[in-house]
């Protein structure tokens, strides 16, 4: 059993634009709008977005076997329970930190190709 969709006239709808959407957005409902009795266009909601998955993070640990983990903040836990010397410890955490520099100042999408070829010159890459 389908359910009818609600039906307005193309003036109606310029006229009540904003109460029709919020309509259509709250009720989640379908709204038909219709010009001297064909239908133009459905005002439909739009479709929740779906929360991006996050890869999980890997660490190659002793013996080179992966492991994942999922969050920065677990892997550091996990490395504060091994049972390290305090260069090792330190060594690896200066590299986790690096690490989560690197990532946030990584976004290379807005520059052009020159632009990203002079930023490694000026870092020797």
């Amino acid at each position: 059993m389908t359910a009818e969709l609600k039906r307005v006239s193309l003036g109606d709808f310029a006229a009540n634009l904003t109460a029709i959407i919020e309509r259509v957005a709250s009720a989640g409902e379908s709204v038909v709008v219709e010009n001297d009795g064909q239908d133009v266009v459905v005002v439909n909601p739009a479709a929740p977005r779906r929360p991006r998955k996050r890869s999980p993070i890997r660490y190659r640990g002793p013996g080179g076997v992966y492991e994942e983990f999922e969050s920065y903040e677990a892997l550091k836990k996990y490395l504060d329970r091994r049972r390290l010397t305090p260069a090792e410890r330190a060594r690896r955490r200066a590299l986790l930190e690096q690490t989560l520099a690197n990532r946030k100042e990584r976004n290379i999408a807005p520059m052009t190709s020159a632009e990203l070829v002079r930023k490694c010159r000026e870092r020797g890459i």
